[in-house]
């Protein structure tokens, strides 16, 4: 994430709205490796800080559509949306599985919840005369990027805890790595959408 990072910060003049926050998210997912990592090698164990992460990774999704949106309300059904997850979130983290296993729920609510605002925002861009070559749009990029990446992590992710319950190595290293491709996948769109940016581009993508 260390080169879509770079280039976000190369373009750091022109970012603007959901592009600003959008910046968030290589650092987010830079640091948050590198605490999962720190977890593993003090305590060996690192499932409160998966937890934190898929929490606040959820939060900047719901931002950055948030900010694309330009209707107040579109605005507030999504803040209302927020509301709903963080209240659900909590509700997994304490009581339904508990930090001694992945947040699978909470996985899946994010994918549901940010598929769904990435559909309503490619239906809105798609029929807006004003965007006719979507591919050069920085934030439809990211958005394909964050499909990809949801669609393949729910996957991952509710067969994790399987996996864990079992003390099977073996397919949870798989597991992972295969999440470690689809967040190269997400790296390399990232990396597009923000060398895309102009700023005559930054100042479409609200």
């Amino acid at each position: 994430m260390l080169i879509p990072l770079g280039m976000a910060w190369s373009r750091r003049d022109y970012l603007t709205g959901s592009l600003r926050t959008l910046a968030i998210l290589p650092a987010f997912f830079f640091v948050s490796y590198w605490l999962m990592q720190l977890g593993i090698y003090l305590w060996r164990y690192n499932l409160p800080i998966a937890h934190l992460s898929t929490f606040t990774e959820s939060l900047i999704y719901l931002k950055v559509f948030h900010d694309a949106f330009n209707r107040p309300k579109q605005q507030k059904i999504i803040r209302g949306l927020t509301v709903a997850f963080i209240v659900f979130a909590l509700l997994d983290s304490f009581y339904l599985e508990g930090f001694q296993q992945i947040n699978s729920y909470t996985n899946l609510a994010e994918s549901i919840l940010i598929t769904g605002l990435i559909l309503a925002y490619f239906e809105e861009v798609i029929f807006s005369q004003h965007h006719a070559r979507l591919l050069h749009l920085p934030l439809f990029n990211a958005s394909i990027g964050i499909l990809l990446y949801l669609a393949g992590t729910i996957t991952v992710f509710l067969f994790t805890n399987q996996f864990i319950a079992t003390n099977d190595e073996l397919h949870t290293r798989l597991v992972y790595l295969l999440s470690s491709v689809l967040v190269f996948i997400l790296a390399l769109l990232l990396t597009r959408t923000f060398y895309l940016v102009r700023p005559s581009v930054a100042t479409s993508q609200h």
